[in-house]
C-alpha cells in the first residue's frame, strides 16, 4: 500500500497558511513524490495542516483512505469523485453540507466529529458503513441512516436528537453512543425493550433538567442493565426510590 502522509511533514512548505492555494499543494507534491507513487498512493493523510481547498485532491480518485482532520475545511464538494473511498476522516473541520457523500457508496468507516453536520440524507442507503462518528454536530434525526445495513458502530455524543426510535430498527447495530441529547425515559425504556446492541453513556435528559417524576424513575429502575455499557447517575436514581 502506497501512503502519502503530508501530516508527518516538518517541510516549512506544507505549513499553510490562509492563503494557500492549489499550486503550491502540488508543487510539493512534485517535489517529494514521483509520478508513480502519486498515480497508485492509496492513503492520503493531511492532518493539522490549516488545509481547505480539496480541489488539490480531486484528481487522486483512486484513493481509499482519507484522514483530513483538523484543517480548516468547509466545503467537501470535490470529493463526490473520490468514488474509491472506504475509510473518511473529516473530523474538527467547519463542515455542515455533506451532500457529496452520497456519491461515496463505497464508504465503511467514516468520522466527521466536532463538525456543524446537522443534515445526515447523505448517508440515505450507504450499504456498506460500518462505522459513523458524529459525536459534537447538530444532528436532530436518525431517520437517513435506516438503511444502513451493515451499520455496526454509531456515536452520536453531544447532538441535537429528539428520537431515537430508529434504534431499534437497526439490527446490525452492536454499539451505540448517545450521551448529550434529549434522551427520555420512554426512550430508555424503549431501547431497552427492543435494541441488542450495546449503550454506550446513557444520560437521560430529564434528569439534567431537574424533569424527572416519580413514575419515570420507576421505569428506568426496571430496565434491564445489561443492556447498557455505564447508566450514569444509576446509584442515585435508586436512592430517591428507597
Amino acid at each position: 500500500m502506497n501512503i502519502i502522509d503530508i501530516s508527518d511533514s516538518v517541510d516549512s512548505y506544507m505549513v499553510y497558511s490562509e492563503d494557500i492555494n492549489q499550486q503550491s499543494f502540488y508543487e510539493y507534491l512534485k517535489q517529494n513524490y514521483t509520478v508513480q507513487e502519486l498515480q497508485t498512493a492509496t492513503e492520503l493523510n493531511i492532518k493539522q495542516k490549516n488545509f481547505y481547498d480539496l480541489n488539490a485532491i480531486q484528481q487522486y480518485n483512486q484513493i481509499t483512505s482519507l484522514c483530513l482532520q483538523n484543517n480548516n475545511i468547509v466545503n467537501i464538494d470535490a470529493l463526490k469523485d473520490m468514488r474509491q473511498l472506504t475509510d473518511l476522516n473529516l473530523s474538527s473541520n467547519k463542515i455542515n453540507n455533506i451532500w457529496s457523500l452520497l456519491y461515496l457508496r463505497q464508504l465503511q468507516d467514516v468520522s466527521l466529529e466536532s463538525n456543524e453536520v446537522n443534515d445526515l440524507l447523505a448517508f440515505y442507503k450507504h450499504k456498506k458503513l460500518v462505522s459513523l462518528n458524529l459525536n459534537y454536530n447538530k444532528a436532530i434525526c436518525l431517520l437517513p441512516l435506516e438503511y444502513c445495513m451493515s451499520l455496526e458502530l454509531l456515536s452520536v455524543l453531544q447532538n441535537q436528537i429528539v428520537d431515537f426510535k430508529l434504534l431499534c430498527d437497526m439490527k446490525s447495530l452492536k454499539t451505540v453512543d448517545i450521551d448529550g441529547n434529549k434522551l427520555t425515559a420512554n426512550d430508555a425504556a424503549l431501547i431497552s425493550r427492543n435494541c441488542r446492541c450495546t449503550i454506550f453513556n446513557l444520560f437521560l435528559h430529564e434528569y439534567t433538567t431537574g424533569m424527572f417524576k416519580p413514575w419515570a424513575i420507576r421505569s428506568i429502575l426496571r430496565l434491564k442493565t445489561s443492556t447498557f455499557s455505564s447508566f450514569v447517575e444509576w446509584g442515585i436514581l435508586s436512592q430517591n426510590q428507597k
